[in-house]
């Protein structure tokens, strides 16, 4: 994507930002991306089964169920033809069969943006030395907690999350907001409840107005001001069952439904101010070893130019290794049935570590 472009979706993504104390129904909508490649390949239905380095973002109380006490894992997506650049990273710790910890840290972002709103000297004449480039990036960092109650099977977990929010010079955010987590697993069964921004995740967004004043008060814009964003809360339910075929092959199917109260949305079931977004996904699996994914997800109503509705569903697939510790995944995704497919790897490395002699575990 040229420059032109590049600056115009910016122009774009700052007036979205010019809220007024609100609540805002897509606000920090890039914690709604994902987190590991296997989760992703699954149409992130991931809330019941997942363990390991994503479990921080997907739900905390898997935390418990590493096979290792000590997990590291990353991923790296580019979207929109590498325009827009989203990584993640995280760590766990499971210092006892009944308490875990982890951070995460997640960014996304678009780099080297032109900024041309100086582009004509005090002359009107071009200046293309007068161009200088910018970044918007999303950020936020998660610590997690994982516990085993006193009931049979069941752990709780959650995140404390902070939130900066970068538009190159012109403006900044700050957020808080925390997370809660169930997660029920009796053999084969795991049933999973993730509670989102469970008090209201707050964004204060703060302005430089001298950085484009003049721009936008030539072209009729109004300035942005100081406010502050509200994310509701949303709540995602998970259904795994493991099916084991024989003493090498399993399936593993879960369901996943995401509910929000911040209005319609453009999902399956839509109403004011409840809506419900199901994502479906399925592991085949090799020994633990080799696995093959599927899955489905943004289930959208679709209105063609001749007004005939139809409904589109995003299709993935994606493939896992697992040998030494070491985990690859690989998931090949998108974000609707018509948008550009991306190819997403995350790599990650579990080991059991026991402190020294002399040293004590937390």
């Amino acid at each position: 994507m040229n420059g032109k472009l590049k600056f115009l979706f910016f122009i774009f993504l700052l007036h979205s930002y010019t809220l007024h104390a609100q609540l805002a129904t897509y606000s920090n909508d890039f914690l709604s991306i994902g987190a590991g490649a296997r989760a992703m390949a699954m149409g992130n239905a991931s809330v019941a089964s997942t363990n390991g380095f994503s479990a921080g973002y997907w739900n905390p109380a898997g935390l418990l169920f590493s096979d290792k006490n000590v997990d590291f894992g990353l991923l790296h997506a580019a979207y929109f033809s590498n325009m827009a650049n989203y990584d993640y990273f995280s760590a766990s710790y499971k210092a006892t069969d009944s308490l875990s910890f982890g951070f995460s840290l997640i960014r996304l972002g678009i780099d080297n943006i032109p900024n041309t709103l100086d582009l004509l000297d005090s002359q009107g004449n071009l200046d293309y030395d007068r161009v200088h480039y910018f970044s918007v990036a999303d950020y936020a960092l998660f610590f997690s907690i994982a516990k085993q109650t006193s009931i049979p099977h069941l752990s709780i977990g959650g995140n404390i999350k902070f939130i900066y929010r970068h538009q190159g010079e012109f403006a900044n955010a700050y957020g808080f907001g925390m997370d809660a987590a169930l997660l029920f697993v009796q053999k084969k069964l795991h049933v999973g409840i993730m509670l989102r921004d469970a008090l209201g995740t707050f964004n204060a967004w703060m302005f430089d107005a001298s950085a484009f004043n003049d721009a936008f008060i030539a072209t009729g814009n109004d300035l942005p001001t100081n406010s502050l964003e509200i994310s509701l809360p949303s709540v995602s339910v998970g259904i795994a069952y493991r099916i084991t075929l024989n003493d090498k092959f399993s399936i593993l199917p879960e369901l996943n439904s995401k509910i929000t109260i911040d209005g319609k949305r453009n999902v399956l079931y839509t109403a004011k101010p409840l809506s419900i977004d199901p994502f479906f996904g399925m592991e085949l699996s090799y020994k633990k070893m080799i696995s093959l994914r599927a899955g489905i997800n943004n289930v959208q109503r679709v209105i063609d130019f001749d007004q005939s509705e139809r409904w589109t569903v995003q299709p993935n697939i994606g493939l896992g290794l697992r040998f030494f510790g070491f985990s690859i995944d690989y998931a090949l995704t998108g974000f609707g049935e018509e948008s550009e497919l991306s190819n997403i790897f995350s790599l990650a490395y579990a080991f059991d570590y026991k402190p020294q002699k002399g040293l004590r575990s937390i």
